[in-house]
């Protein structure tokens, strides 16, 4: 016999094979976080002998420059040059670097503000001549008419 309860008694079925479903993937991405945080500790515990030999590493690079001592000499020669023409560059301080910032501001907004005036009287112009050239057209019709009489 087949009563009303019976989809609901399906779903309810699917629900528990859903929640059974669920459980087993966060089973399954716990035991994978476990892994993932034992791989990390393992490459942290790692890290001292690999900073150790980047150190011994960093440590040969002189022995490997001082092996040509010309270029080594040139080096210190363009090095040395170099410094010389920066002492001769004059440096601005950060008060001059800012005032001069200032003023860079202060000359575009008034080269905009000129810019803007010039643009203002253009249009200006433009509605002068064109409320004269309708006040014109409108003489114009008016004695035209009076001149039929």
């Amino acid at each position: 016999m087949v009563t009303k309860d019976w989809p609901v008694q399906e779903l309810i079925n699917q629900l528990g094979e859903d929640i059974d479903f669920y459980e087993e993937n966060m089973k399954q991405c716990r035991n994978r976080i476990k892994e993932y945080k034992h791989e990390i500790e393992d490459l942290i515990c790692k890290l001292p002998a690999l900073d150790q030999s980047i150190q011994e590493l960093v440590d040969h690079i002189p022995e490997y420059h001082s092996i040509d001592q010309e270029q080594n000499e040139q080096f210190r020669k363009r090095r040395t040059s170099i410094q010389e023409l920066l002492t001769q560059v004059p440096r601005m301080t950060t008060e001059q670097r800012g005032l001069n910032l200032t003023e860079r501001f202060y000359n575009m907004q008034e080269l905009y503000t000129k810019k803007k005036v010039v643009h203002d009287m253009g249009n200006l112009i433009w509605d002068i001549l064109l409320f004269t050239s309708i006040f014109v057209c409108i003489l114009m019709t008016f004695f035209h008419f009076l001149s039929f009489d």
